[in-house]
């Protein structure tokens, strides 16, 4: 009788234990589809989802890994410090992924066509809104925080470069030839292009220059510490790259 009693007991136990409801702890991954990591806070989605930043698990290509992660499919998102995927993008922390007009952090490198964009900046078409220390990509064109991007005729801050055609213009300047822009100083010369005021009229086909830079290709732009390389923007410690690209110290080729 005693082992009955027993046996029934413990059957009893072994009810109420498998009724009992699982209590996961908020820390605790739960698995889902194609290895989805599911943070307690975060939504899942199609591939780029954000997950949290201690626990995320590879998975389809555009999640977010924690530092330690390793480069994966394209355009997967990691933290800062990591290196870039897919068009060499480079995301922050809290960003979201998407498509080649993703919005970065200020100090990451876009992708398509080598654009960088500010925090704030919301991307768009070619003539996009990007901030002061930025180069853009489409034809190499940069703007300033508060300038409104247009046709060939763009306004753009006083001591960028412009490209072929729709060349430097300061706020000032008047109304030149194909909508051109010119500094209330410059000369006039070939197709109306803008001048400092410190370059000759006779000089080649009236390239903008600053006061030390050396001549080079129409529009090119470079500072005193700056080598020739086909129409490349750089400042004084920036390091050359591929065309139109624009680095600092901390930038790779």
């Amino acid at each position: 009788m005693r082992t009955d009693t027993l046996v029934c007991v413990l059957a009893s136990v072994i009810v109420a234990v498998r009724a009992a409801p699982i209590d996961i702890a908020p820390d605790v991954v739960v698995a889902g589809a194609p290895a989805w990591k599911r943070d307690i806070d975060t939504s899942d989605g199609a591939p780029a989802w954000r997950r949290d930043i201690t626990s995320s698990t590879p998975g389809a290509p555009g999640w977010r890994r924690d530092t330690s992660t390793s480069p994966g499919a394209p355009a997967w998102k990691r933290d800062v410090d990591p290196s870039d995927g897919a068009p060499a993008w480079k995301r922050g922390v809290d960003h979201t992924d998407g498509a080649p007009s993703w919005k970065r952090d200020v100090d990451h490198t876009d992708g398509a066509p080598s654009w960088k964009r500010g925090v704030d900046h919301a991307d768009g078409a070619p003539s996009w809104k990007r901030d002061v220390d930025h180069t853009d990509g489409a034809p190499a064109w940069k703007r300033e925080v508060d300038h409104t991007d247009g046709a060939p005729s763009w306004k753009r801050e006083v001591d960028h470069a412009d490209g072929a055609p729709a060349w430097k213009r300061t706020t000032d300047s008047a109304p030149g030839a194909p909508g051109w822009r010119r500094d209330t100083v410059s000369k006039p010369g070939a197709p109306s292009w803008k001048r400092d005021a410190d370059i000759a009229a006779s000089g080649p086909p009236s390239w903008k220059r600053v006061t030390d830079t050396t001549p080079g290709a129409p529009g090119w732009k470079r500072s005193d510490d700056s080598t020739a390389a086909p129409s490349w923007k750089r400042e004084i410690k920036v390091v050359p790259g591929a065309p139109a690209w624009r680095r600092t110290e901390e930038s790779s080729p």
